[in-house]
């Protein structure tokens, strides 16, 4: 069975099936199907777009019926976070803070009591990675050694109640881990490279672009401009990630047309919540990958 590893949709269900329709699924007894293919999402797909009840609705069925798989983003972690309340009774796993409620507020106003219910039950079913013969899947990034740490902790790849309390605290090791793989390697940066994100917070520090070592780092250019990043980037020490085998992640808001730059990884996520596209992968189990393969929408 071959894949196709779809990017965030970020509640944008009107891309989705325009992306499926070209993939060549139909819909057929109730659930969106191809005749000898699996989709395969790769995590965040709530919060920001104006329909997601009708992206859990064409998703879920897919993966409870065998017909896709999928694998967790940090806004399904973390909405599950928001959600759980703590062992203690005191509040919530993730505080309802005024930005943490900012980042999930179209998932609650869009979904019913009985929709969240039934999201939540299928956050806990979703793998925090898959590891294939020919392929591996990550939301943010692939680091061995947190996986390894989290193959420990995690039931069959998922997350438990232990791991997901012991993850939101911010001296475990778990928290660590599971900022890694779903949110990716930051590292401090220059003053000159520092800049203000979509809710007006300063960031001192940068994404690492981890698949592409010599972009290095990922700070917007609307933010700073690529000469000065340029300029200090070559300063700034990240570690070095060896990859073995293609490997589909999101999460990191890229922009333009959609490429590859390394053939061993890929990013599919193309910015669709901020009118960019949605991204796929047809992966015919190629040792590297090619541009060819990419269907966008």
């Amino acid at each position: 069975m071959m894949y196709d590893f779809i990017g965030d949709i970020h509640g944008h269900a009107g891309k989705l099936l325009k992306l499926l329709e070209l993939l060549g699924y139909k819909y057929s007894h109730g659930v969106y199907q191809h005749p000898n293919r699996k989709a395969f999402f790769l995590g965040d797909l709530i919060d920001g777009g104006p329909k997601i009840a009708e992206v859990l609705n064409i998703v879920i069925p897919m993966v409870n019926n065998n017909l896709a798989g999928m694998i967790m983003g940090n806004h399904e972690y973390n909405f599950l976070s928001y959600q759980t309340p703590h062992p203690s009774g005191q509040g919530f796993l993730r505080s309802r803070s005024e930005n943490h409620t900012r980042q999930c507020q179209q998932t609650l106003q869009q979904l019913s009591d009985s929709e969240i219910s039934k999201l939540l039950a299928f956050i806990w079913q979703i793998p925090l990675w898959y590891r294939a013969a020919s392929f591996q899947a990550i939301h943010a990034c692939w680091d061995e050694a947190y996986i390894s740490l989290l193959e420990k902790l995690a039931s069959n790849d998922k997350l438990n109640l232990d791991l997901l309390v012991s993850s939101n605290q911010k001296d475990s090791q778990s928290y660590q881990a599971i900022e890694i793989i779903l949110k990716g390697h930051e590292v401090e940066v220059p003053s000159e490279l520092h800049f203000s994100d979509n809710y007006g917070k300063v960031r001192s520090n940068a994404r690492v672009c981890w698949w592409n070592e010599e972009r290095k780092i990922i700070i917007p250019s609307k933010a700073v401009d690529t000469e000065t990043v340029n300029k200090y980037k070559h300063a700034i020490q990240t570690q070095k990630i060896t990859i073995q085998k293609p490997t589909f992640f999101g999460h990191y808001w890229e922009t333009g047309t959609p490429t590859i730059i390394n053939p061993k990884a890929v990013c599919l996520d193309y910015s669709v919540a901020k009118g960019h596209y949605l991204c796929a992968y047809r992966f015919g189990g190629e040792d590297q990958l090619e541009e060819s393969n990419l269907i966008y929408v």
